[in-house]
C-alpha cells in the first residue's frame, strides 16, 4: 500500500452498489483532478503504455472494423490499471491484455454497436456530400465544403446523444463483466442523463486540459502535441475510472486517510437501482 497523497481519494472502490448515484457539478470538475492523483503515480509508464496502444491501434487500422475491435479492447484495459492502482497494486502493462480474457467478446460487440450508431449519425447528415470519393471533394465549391462542415458539426451534436451510452459501458464491461453487455449500455446513458451537471463540469475540465495543445499547434509546436497526446489520454482515462466509482461504486472508507483527503462521493445522491 501507498501513502494517504498517492491515493485517488480517501475510498476504495470495492463493488457495485446496484445504483445509479448523482454527482454535482464541482464533483464533474473533481474528477480530473483525481485522475491526475492516479497519473501522477507512475506517470513514465502510464505514456509508454499508451505510446504502445496507441501505435498498435494505428497498426491495426489497416484492418477496417477489426481493427478498431482491437483496438477498444486494449484501450479499455487502461481502467484495470487504474483500479488497481487505485487499490495499491504496483503498475503492471500486461493488465491492459486482461479484458481480452474477461470481457473481450462483450466489448467487441460495444463497439461494433458504437460504429454502426455513428455511422448512421453521419450518413443521415452527411449522405448528399461524396465523402468516400476524394477526388469528387476536391470539386466541391467553396458554399459547398462550408455546408459540409456545417453537416459534420450537426453530426456530431446528433451523435452526442447516443454516445451517452458509450462512456461508462467499457469501464463497466472492463471491472465489472458480470454485467451484461446490453445492461452497461443502459446504466451508461441513465448515469449520463442523471449527472449533466456532473458531466457538464467533466467536459468544461476536459476543454481546458485540451486547451494547451491548440497553443502548441498556434506556435507551430506540432511536435509537442503527440507527447501532449500521451499525458492527455491516461489523466482522462484515470479520470473516467474516478467518475465511474463516483456514480456506479460501493467504496470503503481508508481508516487511515486524512480528513483533508477529497471525499467525492459525499454529496451523490441515489436514484434507480441498476440489475447487475
Amino acid at each position: 500500500m501507498f501513502d494517504n497523497n498517492n491515493r485517488s481519494d480517501n475510498k476504495i472502490a470495492d463493488q457495485l452498489t446496484g445504483q445509479v448515484k448523482t454527482c454535482s457539478f464541482s464533483q464533474g470538475m473533481n474528477w480530473l483532478k483525481l485522475g491526475f492523483n492516479l497519473f501522477k503515480l507512475n506517470p513514465l509508464q502510464w505514456m509508454l503504455s499508451t505510446l504502445s496502444v496507441l501505435l498498435l491501434s494505428l497498426a491495426l487500422m489497416a484492418i477496417p472494423v477489426v481493427g478498431s475491435i482491437i483496438a477498444s479492447i486494449l484501450w479499455a484495459g487502461f481502467y484495470v490499471i487504474a483500479r488497481n492502482l487505485d487499490r495499491g497494486d504496483k503498475f503492471n502493462p500486461m493488465d491492459i491484455i486482461q479484458t481480452v480474457k474477461t470481457s473481450g467478446l462483450k466489448l467487441a460487440g460495444l463497439t461494433l454497436i458504437n460504429l454502426v450508431v455513428m455511422s448512421v449519425c453521419f450518413a443521415i447528415m452527411l449522405g448528399d456530400f461524396p465523402i468516400n470519393d476524394p477526388e469528387q471533394l476536391k470539386q466541391l465549391s467553396d458554399t459547398e465544403i462550408l455546408k459540409l462542415a456545417e453537416q459534420f458539426v450537426l453530426a456530431m451534436f446528433i451523435y452526442l446523444i447516443p454516445a451517452a451510452a458509450f462512456v461508462f459501458s467499457p469501464i463497466l464491461l472492463a471491472l465489472q463483466p458480470q454485467v451484461s453487455l446490453i445492461n452497461t449500455i443502459i446504466q451508461s446513458f441513465r448515469a449520463c442523463l442523471l449527472n449533466v451537471l456532473a458531466m457538464l463540469g467533466f467536459g468544461l475540465a476536459m476543454i481546458g486540459l485540451a486547451f494547451p495543445a491548440l497553443v502548441l499547434i498556434t506556435l507551430n509546436l506540432t511536435l509537442l502535441v503527440p507527447l501532449y497526446f500521451m499525458l492527455l489520454v491516461p489523466i482522462t482515462m484515470c479520470a473516467l475510472y474516478c467518475a465511474y466509482k463516483d456514480i456506479y461504486c460501493q467504496v470503503n472508507e481508508d481508516p487511515n486517510s486524512s480528513d483533508n483527503d477529497i471525499n467525492s462521493s459525499n454529496d451523490s445522491n441515489n436514484s434507480d437501482v441498476m440489475q447487475a
